[in-house]
């Protein structure tokens, strides 16, 4: 999909699980509709969600783990990027491997907002004339 098939401000939204027999994915069953998502990647240290539009800027990423997660001990944190959002696990201040974080029924919920295309710059000085 290319920034001319897209809404000038997009949303993001979805589920992701992690199962030992599905591994990551995004849920898109009778009971969750991913919006704004084409798909995860699985890397050594994240589990990245691709967009369906590329950002030109992006307003917020949330991420929030579930209770499973926290029974677990396990938090959830996320960083986002104009064209995915990479979530990155842990337990008592250590990172967690995307495979150390497959819990049966967990889920984790992403969120965000941006623009396909540039907002005006913002004004970064008064004019003399409201200068005092």
């Amino acid at each position: 999909m290319t920034v001319r098939d897209c809404a000038p401000e997009t949303f993001i939204a979805c589920v992701v699980r992690g199962t030992k027999e599905t591994g990551w994915t995004v849920l898109d069953d009778g009971g969750h509709a991913p919006y704004g998502v084409a798909g995860v990647d699985v890397l050594a240290d994240r589990v990245r969600v691709r967009y369906s539009c590329p950002q030109a800027q992006l307003a917020a990423v949330q991420a929030t783990a579930d209770e499973t997660y926290a029974r677990a001990g396990i938090a959830v944190g996320v960083s986002g990027a104009l064209t995915h959002a990479d979530l990155f696990f842990g337990r008592s201040c250590a990172p967690l491997a995307p495979a150390a974080a497959l819990l049966p029924g967990s889920n984790v919920w992403l969120t965000g907002t941006g623009w396909t295309t540039p907002l005006e710059p913002a004004i970064t000085e008064l004019p003399k004339e409201a200068r005092a």
